[in-house]
């Protein structure tokens, strides 16, 4: 009796480790999950400003400073041409950053950003 009641204490002790085991698992299989949609969510959030060059129709009108009146979506709106920058990917980082933030930003002081383009100019 004592030794079957032992070696069912023993059994039971093993399976509560293989199930500590596979609950460890997939804790850590749900984390990691859970990072990478954390990490898709973010790019997609950071895809929202991009627009299609084609989208935007450039007028002769040259504002100064680089900047020109466009039209976009039946909206008049001003339009920046980067020329001349050298596009190597820490720039583009750079850029990417300052557009993502530009993007978020509301304040009555300041012109709202629409958007930007990803490939070329406009």
């Amino acid at each position: 009796g004592f030794r079957v009641l032992v070696e069912g204490i023993r059994q039971d002790n093993q399976q509560l480790h293989e199930i500590t085991s596979k609950n460890h698992e997939m804790e850590a299989t749900i984390q990691r999950q859970d990072e990478e949609i954390c990490h898709l969510s973010s790019q997609i959030e950071s895809l929202q400003w991009i627009i299609e060059s084609d989208e935007i129709e450039k007028t002769q009108k040259v504002v100064g400073g680089g900047w020109m009146v466009g039209v976009f979506r039946g909206t008049e709106v001003a339009v920046k041409c980067l020329h001349g920058i050298s596009l190597c990917e820490d720039n583009l980082a750079h850029f990417y950053r300052e557009i993502n933030i530009a993007f978020r930003v509301r304040h009555p002081n300041l012109l709202q950003f629409i958007g930007a383009t990803r490939v070329g100019n406009p």
